[in-house]
């Protein structure tokens, strides 16, 4: 029991934070999901229900130390970094200029350091040649197809450099946008969300991509209000073999995903429909009774509750994208996107 307790509380374990404002920040926004997590894994071990699943999913340590970068260094030739806009668990994202043409032109850079990329990322016999360094491989060759769909944050190039303890990193420079979470969307703008992200994961079905982690820290706006799925780090190929790489965020992960089992790329739609779920109920001060007894509920089998005021056909379509069931939700991002169109269509 003591090792099972270990793995919870290393699920999102954040410590040797330093006192600067990005590192503090970011500790303060996990704390909730912390909570949440561990309960929630309580609740599992402990629950009198078999239909609960014990969850073995890739445990995220935060405690490993990375090399990292102040403002004022230079990266990619002519980059020079101006300060941390995000933390990982692999990694650091960078806010940064271009020397040459100052404030004007501007990106996110991202770095991987290999001290973090050791480790096998599963820990049953399933997982043993999945590990981290695979998935920054896959990140990038994956990046690199989705370029210039207009729903997906760009990527524009990378390089492997060497840092002098002899750890090699992976830098990579990325459209800099603003992301979703904290945002307060009107009804009208979910359904508008939901519509850009179905046309980002209607890109991924058509280049054989699972994201593996939607959720609003990975949703991003643009400067036109529109809105980019982002953040390919735990995605992976669809393969002929049935998928049971036990990948993304326990909040909005679906039923199957967590349970270990086989699941199609329906689990991003699912995910999908469950940010658009707390969207709308964050939106309404709508406060569940329990959030620590509802994702456990929701990830044996209950559906999800009706939000108070929101559209009926709405509320539809998110019900069906997060059924407990594979079949009976969207069988594709295109079905959802169809159906959240009419919704636009009926609003305008």
């Amino acid at each position: 029991m003591k090792q099972e307790a270990e793995k919870i509380y290393n699920i999102e374990h954040a410590d040797n934070v330093v006192i600067d404002m990005c590192e503090l920040n970011k500790a303060i926004d996990r704390i909730p999901e912390l909570i949440e997590t561990t309960i929630a894994m309580v609740l599992s071990r402990y629950s009198p229900d078999d239909t609960i699943c014990h969850y073995n999913a890739p445990v995220s340590l935060k405690s490993k130390p990375e090399s990292s970068y102040n403002a004022g260094d230079i990266v990619l030739s002519h980059w020079q970094i101006d300060g941390c806009i995000g933390k990982g668990s692999i990694g650091s994202v960078y806010e940064a200029h271009h020397t040459g043409h100052g404030a004007l032109y501007r990106s996110a850079i991202k770095v991987i350091n290999s001290s973090l990329l050791s480790s096998p990322i599963g820990e049953d016999a399933s997982h043993t040649n999945f590990n981290a360094s695979y998935m920054v491989e896959q990140e990038l060759d994956n990046l690199v197809e989705l370029k210039g769909t207009g729903y997906i944050v760009d990527y524009e190039d990378h390089e492997k450099v060497t840092y002098s303890d002899g750890s090699w990193g992976i830098i990579i420079r990325m459209e800099l946008l603003e992301p979703l979470r904290g945002k307060m969307l009107s009804e009208n703008e979910v359904v508008r969300l939901g519509i850009d992200i179905c046309k980002a994961l209607e890109f991924c079905n058509r280049s054989n991509i699972i994201h593996h982690d939607v959720k609003p820290s990975n949703i991003f706006l643009t400067k036109w209000g529109g809105y980019k799925l982002g953040d390919f780090g735990a995605s992976t190929k669809i393969t002929d073999s049935q998928n049971q790489d036990q990948m993304g965020t326990l909040k909005y992960m679906a039923p199957e995903v967590y349970c270990g089992k086989p699941y199609s790329p329906n689990i991003d739609t699912y995910s999908l429909g469950l940010v658009l779920y707390e969207l709308l109920n964050v939106n309404r001060k709508h406060d569940l009774a329990s959030k620590e007894a509802a994702l456990s509920q929701r990830l044996s089998g209950a559906p999800l509750p009706p939000i108070p005021g929101v559209d009926k056909r709405l509320q539809s379509v998110i019900l069906k994208a997060c059924s407990y069931k594979p079949e009976d939700r969207f069988s594709s991002p295109t079905e959802m996107l169809n159906e959240l169109l009419k919704l636009k269509l009926n609003k305008t």
